[in-house]
């Protein structure tokens, strides 16, 4: 088994750190022009969109019902797989939501995000865990 990836684009990790300010400004259109018409997204609650226009929708309608969010990016990394000519994407990081009535929860955070030759995003996968005591 070779998977001969190695380090791509940092300008890809650049639009995924674009988005997830975005999330937190909750300005999800702001880059829009980051996504592609086709994107496919399968989210940690078990949901998936299709399409760029439900996937702004949802994820604007999901955003508005947190008065607050704050998300710390513990590593970012590009990648490039060759045998398969994608680029992906993967970030760790924690999330910090606050609903409208003042109740809080925090989340641990992994996301993978596909792009296509254009640098478009076109799949995005996400994985949730609560945070751990440390000790």
């Amino acid at each position: 088994f070779t998977p001969q990836i190695t380090i791509g684009k940092s300008e890809l990790a650049q639009k995924i750190l674009d988005v997830w300010k975005d999330w937190d400004d909750n300005m999800l259109n702001r880059h829009a022009d980051h996504f592609s018409d086709t994107i496919s997204a399968y989210f940690a609650s078990g949901g998936m969109v299709k399409g760029k226009a439900d996937f702004l929708k949802t994820g604007a309608e999901y955003r508005n019902k947190f008065s607050d969010v704050k998300s710390t990016v513990f590593a970012v990394a590009p990648l490039r797989r060759a045998t398969m000519n994608e680029d992906v994407v993967a970030i760790w990081g924690m999330d910090e939501s606050t609903s409208a009535d003042g109740k809080t929860e925090t989340m641990q955070v992994h996301e993978v995000w596909w792009f296509n030759k254009d640098g478009k995003i076109v799949e995005m996968r996400q994985w949730e865990a609560k945070p751990t005591e440390m000790k």
